[in-house]
């Protein structure tokens, strides 16, 4: 067993791109601080590589200076047009599921994933702990997911 520590002795820690590149051809998983998951998962951006990551931070630990758009926006469905308003103090979720829309959920803490999906026009607020800043960029938890735009559109 190999440890590395982030505060301790500097000639032990980890060279993460050494590391990908070492295994290209291995699926890389990844628990720990999201300093290091986020480091991780641009060494294997870089590299081409694949990694799945699990973060047991709580949620609303993330410092953000991005605030939900407050109340009143909507989510347009892509694949049917359907256009859902999301209320003040609702989330997404709800507003789907009062417009008889099922999405899979779980936590509804934005831990799981199992409530993401790609969102395809729109700005998301991302409140979630488990998508990596890569996938921010094309998907959306949306048990705890705000919006700073009027619309998010999502790819459903």
């Amino acid at each position: 067993m190999l440890l590395h520590y982030d505060r301790g002795d500097p000639s032990k820690s980890i060279d993460l791109t050494k590391l990908v590149t070492s295994e290209l051809n291995a699926q890389l998983y990844c628990c720990g601080p999201r300093g290091l998951m986020t480091a991780l998962a641009k060494a294997v951006k870089q590299q081409g590589g694949s990694l799945i990551t699990e973060d047991f931070n709580p949620v609303g630990s993330k410092s953000t200076d991005e605030t939900p758009q407050a109340g009143c926006f909507t989510v347009e469905l892509s694949r049917s047009g359907l256009v859902i308003d999301v209320a003040e103090g609702q989330t997404i979720i709800e507003a789907l599921r009062a417009a008889n829309i099922d999405v899979e959920t779980s936590c509804e803490a934005g831990v799981c994933g199992t409530c993401v999906v790609d969102y395809l026009e729109g700005e998301p607020v991302h409140n979630d702990v488990v998508l990596m800043p890569d996938e921010q960029e094309t998907s959306v938890a949306l048990c705890v997911a705000g919006c700073k735009s009027k619309k998010l559109v999502l790819d459903l």
